[in-house]
């Protein structure tokens, strides 16, 4: 009888211990099929890329049109043309695969969470180049003058810095630099804007807030102007 009721009890903890363990295979396999689904190319992205724009929409109040030009900024997506309306559905798809607390968590990242700090930060430096590309091409239009790299780098770090110009210090050839890899991400080129038109003396006086006089070694450094498809 004793005998019996060990087999029993070693039969019983034998189906248990296969249960348990045939439900932990199952989360296990769960896990493997959600991340090989997370690391699926959403329309030509990585998953990676994906999760970057959707985090520039959240940070930007949902604007698609800033966070698709960021993503055909990236020049990732395997398309054969720059589609603007594309990459915007691809951003909003991106956004709507991210966990619920996503925009929450890219506004506010926890602190033991460095990965999505990390993924904010990268997020609003390309939110600071898209706009400050926009704003150099008001300058072009609006004013007619082509803003040196200093002042294009200066604009980036107030928008980076939420309007904070901060006490950080950038040299010119610092500036240079940071511009060249801006320029090639963002379409902008080195060049100078040239005056269609003989201009008075009340149009000069108008733009003068916005022209800067370049002297010594600096004056190379005064042509950025951004690249604008006629």
């Amino acid at each position: 009888m004793a005998q019996s009721r060990a087999d029993a009890l070693r039969a019983e903890i034998a189906r248990v211990s296969a249960a348990v363990k045939q439900s932990q295979n199952e989360r296990k396999a769960a896990k493997r099929r959600e991340q090989r689904r997370d690391q699926r190319r959403l329309d030509g992205i990585p998953a990676a890329t994906a999760r970057l724009v959707a985090a520039v929409f959240a940070l930007t109040n949902y604007d698609a049109d800033l966070a698709g030009r960021v993503l055909l900024s990236l020049g990732v997506a395997d398309w054969p043309v720059q589609d603007l309306d594309r990459a915007k559905r691809a951003v909003e798809d991106a956004f709507i695969r991210q966990p619920d607390d996503f925009a929450a968590t890219m506004q506010t990242p926890p602190d033991n969470d460095h990965a999505s700090k990390r993924l904010a930060a990268t997020a609003h430096r390309l939110i600071g180049e898209a706009k400050t590309r926009d704003w150099v091409e008001r300058q072009n239009v609006d004013h007619g003058v082509a803003p040196s790299s200093l002042r294009a780098r200066a604009y980036f770090d107030t928008v980076y810095n939420d309007g904070n110009h901060g006490d950080s210090f950038v040299s010119p050839k610092h500036a240079r630099q940071w511009a060249r890899r801006w320029g090639r991400r963002w379409g902008v080129k080195r060049g100078k804007v040239h005056r269609q038109e003989p201009l008075d003396s009340e149009a000069i006086a108008a733009k003068e807030p916005w022209i800067e006089i370049q002297i010594g070694i600096d004056k190379f450094s005064c042509v950025l102007c951004s690249h604008l498809r006629a």
